[in-house]
């Protein structure tokens, strides 16, 4: 009775290490794609951050082009106005010479019929 339950129980011991073997077969492999799949991953994320980087600097760039340019426009802006200012002084005087002129002119027409 002891051989048949030696016998018996050898070979349920031999099944369950075989069904042991092949389930860390099976496991090793499922951590072996696990790990290329994390690998993948990880060196995915890492380019994605690179590129988010590089952005960060692009934006970063590009506020710095336009808040110069927004200066010289502020510049520019001021010289215009400067430049109209300038304009409509230039206007008044043009304006009261013009005046002037025909003053004179009514003066010499005056002295001219006086003649």
């Amino acid at each position: 009775i002891n051989a048949e339950y030696m016998g018996k129980f050898e070979e349920v011991l031999s099944e369950a290490e075989s069904k042991v073997a092949e389930k860390d077969k099976q496991l090793s492999e499922s951590n072996k794609k696990f790990k290329t799949l994390t690998d993948s991953l990880s060196k995915e994320l890492k380019e994605k951050e690179e590129l988010v980087d590089q952005l960060d600097k692009r934006i970063e760039e590009n506020e710095n082009a336009i808040d110069k340019l927004k200066d010289e426009l502020e510049e520019k802006e001021r010289l215009i106005s400067g430049i109209n200012s300038k304009l409509k002084d230039d206007e008044l005087i043009i304006e009261e010479s013009s005046k002037k002129v025909k003053e004179d002119a009514v003066i010499a027409d005056r002295i001219a019929k006086e003649k």
